[in-house]
């Protein structure tokens, strides 16, 4: 749950809830106080999402023969 007044930001910039949809596969980290035994979000800092490597190389293709149309 978020406080009323969350502050979530990104590189710097703040954001809204509703920016965090786009936000998938970033670190993030909640600072946050309990309140009648809720976790209450006062703080969400978001790390910029770092680009998935494949976990396996790509196969490597012939250049096609010359006088040949693909």
């Amino acid at each position: 749950m978020f406080a009323p007044d969350v502050k979530i930001r990104r590189a710097g910039k703040t954001l809204s809830t509703s920016d965090l949809a786009s936000a998938s596969g970033s670190s993030v980290t909640v600072r946050y106080k309990e309140d009648n035994g809720h976790k209450m979000a006062e703080s969400v800092t978001l790390a910029l999402a770092k680009p998935r490597r494949s976990r396996w190389p790509q196969p490597s293709r012939p250049p096609p023969a010359k006088g040949t149309k693909k």
